[in-house]
């Protein structure tokens, strides 16, 4: 699928060339510094970064949630914004997932840098029923090293990355429920078992 420059960048020429020479393989850039590269084919893969650092963030129009909360369960972090295209059908496509889920798989996605009426906003058009978060500082963007939506990470029952993909896939696919079964029903070895059972809806 195609991608969108982020609003800051649009404009621009990458590495000398015209916009419309390299958007086709461009990821979506959060505007922190790095323009990414990435061929439009995105798969998850495994994660070889160690941990990330806990957080805790705002909910929209709700309380504070911290991800340590979380822990003993499996979970998708997915970061997003409402100006990207991609994100918009991926977010349909986790939504989808929660109808054909793990028993106890958590979806968490985090908005970078907006303004929480801007968010709102959006969700009216495009509802979920997993919470979003704020990242109106990119603070735990910046911290997580993520330079491109959407990123997502698949989180194992020790909140330790075991997936990760920075593009946007369908989380519903038969591709991806082969990948979560790898990584939660089997995990690697050092990582705790979720002993979760795959529900599908009827």
């Amino acid at each position: 699928m195609i991608s969108h420059l982020a609003p800051e960048v649009r404009g621009s020429r990458l590495q000398g060339k015209p916009l419309g020479v390299v958007l086709a393989a461009a990821v979506v850039s959060v505007a922190l510094g790095s323009r990414v590269l990435a061929s439009p084919q995105f798969a998850l893969e495994p994660w070889q970064g160690g941990p990330k650092p806990a957080w805790t963030l705002d909910v929209l129009d709700g309380e504070k949630l911290t991800l340590e909360g979380y822990l003993g369960k499996p979970v998708i972090v997915h970061f997003f914004a409402t100006w990207c295209e991609p994100c918009v059908e991926e977010l349909g496509s986790l939504e989808r997932l929660t109808n054909r889920k793990y028993s106890g798989l958590a979806i968490l996605a985090i908005d970078v840098g907006e303004i929480d009426a801007r968010v709102r906003n959006f969700l009216r058009k495009h509802p979920v029923s997993f919470p979003v978060l704020l990242d109106r500082d990119r603070a735990v963007t910046k911290t997580w090293q993520v330079t491109a939506l959407p990123t997502s990470f698949v989180l194992a029952c020790g909140l330790t990355p075991v997936l990760h993909v920075r593009g946007d896939i369908a989380w519903d696919s038969a591709e991806v429920a082969t990948s979560l079964d790898q990584a939660i029903l089997k995990p690697a070895e050092g990582q705790p078992a979720c002993n979760q059972q795959r529900e599908e809806s009827e």
